[in-house]
């Protein structure tokens, strides 16, 4: 089903029109093998890999959809803030991914921090709130990129995005596991993973779709006489300088005016966490860890009881032994 969807994403608009047989063809093939997956679950019931009646949990299905958006944005950015550090800073490959690191830090950073902010909190809905509202100012200010965004502005949206999407990571996993029998806890964990893999491999091809068909759409706007799919093929670092001095200009604000499209995505995704974690159910995660350590002491107390009744029955039965004797 996901390749399916990848290629149809893909091909559309690109190499092929969406009216495109392959492309239709793609598309009700994905749906025929959606439903034909969820009959199964169905008619497994209860030993299905994914119960269909855990999707009426609000807990799970809000976490599902979390998981999907963030590791969708974050893929993307990943991938696409690159090319804008190539073409809008004329950096290298390896200089682009080393531009790249205050996201990669600062979210390594939140991702170790968040568990002990949400153990202060309390509440890991705070923390995963706090992270969502973070992470969507970020992907906000990104779209803002220009040619002529400071290092200075790069680096701190970078931060401030990296930084609330790191929070968002930990609470999730830990709301998951506070809020839900332990018994189902596995299973809404690998719903999580799939979700995350599925976001990361669908939003791509779709974001593709989207560069591709604006940065082309750009290009013969504002340099018709130019072999736009020729350049296309000369790469990010590549495609400014292989138009004549006069049109670079033009050409290098199509270029960033496509990888904003792209950021768009992003910002979306960010604003869909945002409102999904509001939905989140609201518990204090010492509520189970307090819960067990009643249970613990209310099944030792009877025993305790217990023996010292029997204690005292040893007591009483010497006492009156040696009164006999």
């Amino acid at each position: 089903m996901a390749l399916c969807l990848v290629l149809a994403f893909q091909w559309g608009g690109n190499q092929y029109v969406w009216s495109n047989w392959r492309v239709i063809l793609l598309l009700a093939l994905a749906g025929v093998l959606l439903v034909s997956f969820l009959s199964i679950e169905h008619w497994a019931g209860d030993g299905s890999l994914v119960p269909l009646k855990m999707l009426r949990q609000r807990m799970i299905v809000c976490a599902s959809l979390i998981t999907f958006c963030n590791f969708a944005h974050l893929f993307l950015l990943a991938y696409y803030l690159p090319f804008y550090f190539q073409a809008a800073c004329g950096a290298s490959t390896i200089a682009s991914g080393v531009m790249y690191l205050p996201t990669a830090i600062s979210l390594g950073i939140a991702s170790m921090a968040g568990g002990q902010i949400t153990k202060t909190l309390d509440y890991y809905n705070m923390t995963l709130m706090l992270g969502s509202i973070l992470m969507t100012v970020g992907a906000g200010l990104i779209t803002t990129f220009t040619p002529a965004t400071t290092p200075k502005s790069w680096i701190s949206y970078q931060v401030i995005y990296g930084f609330g999407i790191g929070l968002t990571f930990q609470p999730l996993f830990v709301g998951v596991q506070t809020v839900l029998h332990d018994s189902i806890v596995p299973r809404a964990l690998v719903m999580s993973s799939f979700a995350q893999m599925f976001g990361g491999i669908v939003i791509l091809s779709v974001a593709q779709n989207v560069f591709l068909s604006r940065l082309a759409e750009n290009l013969v706007n504002r340099a018709p006489q130019m072999d736009s799919a020729a350049t296309l093929s000369k790469g990010a670092l590549g495609i400014v300088g292989a138009f004549p001095e006069r049109y670079r200009e033009q050409v290098l604000i199509s270029y960033n005016g496509s990888l904003v499209q792209v950021f768009y995505i992003a910002l979306g995704l960010t604003c869909v966490v945002a409102v999904s974690s509001l939905g989140m159910e609201w518990k204090s995660v010492k509520v189970r860890k307090d819960d067990g350590e009643d249970e613990e002491e209310n099944s030792d107390g009877p025993q305790n009881i217990a023996g010292e009744e029997s204690n005292e029955d040893r007591e009483v039965e010497d006492a009156d032994g040696k009164a006999e004797q």
